[in-house]
């Protein structure tokens, strides 16, 4: 075999001295940049990206998350996930901007102009052209609801709202949606 691509993060992946480490033994995860997902169409790579240090979209407002154990932790990132697109042609590889914000669908990934609904990350690939995103019921309820889908302003009125009536038929317990793109 014979590499046609390879993402090398330069000062920013993580040394091959820490890669035998676990979580909590020395080792600190927020320092390096990790590839979770590759997709490719003709034109493009699409890549999942992870960084707690430079990849972290804020909250408008911190969270306070129980535990199990009694402890209450204050949550001030919405995400630490990024999606780079890579052009295979001009050979520039760009990271969607993050939005600081309190709805996880409206912080990373890739702006949804066409209805407002929220942005996209792929976690599937269909075909060669087709990539797909599960969505929570229970967050895409949230969106609708979000000032940042409030305020939007697609190019299709009419399809955001067709996406309102359909996320008013769910429930948050309901299973979850996907959201399926064909890129041209």
């Amino acid at each position: 075999m014979i590499p046609n691509y390879v993402f090398n993060f330069g000062k920013y992946k993580e040394p091959l001295s820490e890669r035998a480490k676990l979580p909590g033994q020395g080792f600190n995860m927020s320092e390096y940049i990790y590839v979770w997902d590759v997709f490719q169409t003709d034109s493009y790579f699409f890549i999942n990206c992870q960084s707690d240090k430079y990849f972290t979209a804020k909250r408008l407002t911190q969270k306070i998350v129980n535990m199990p154990d009694g402890r209450a932790v204050t949550v001030e990132r919405i995400t630490n996930r990024a999606l780079g697109i890579y052009n295979k042609q001009t050979k520039n590889l760009t990271f969607c901007k993050q939005t600081k914000t309190d709805n996880p669908l409206s912080a990373s990934g890739m702006y949804n102009d066409i209805d407002a609904g929220p942005r996209f990350i792929p976690t599937k690939q269909i075909d060669d052209s087709t990539m797909s995103m599960w969505i929570r019921a229970e967050e895409l309820i949230s969106h609708i609801k979000s000032e940042d889908f409030k305020n939007s302003s697609p190019k299709y009125p009419e399809k955001k709202k067709e996406l309102e009536k359909l996320v008013k038929k769910l429930n948050p317990e309901d299973n979850g949606v996907l959201m399926i793109v064909t890129f041209k």
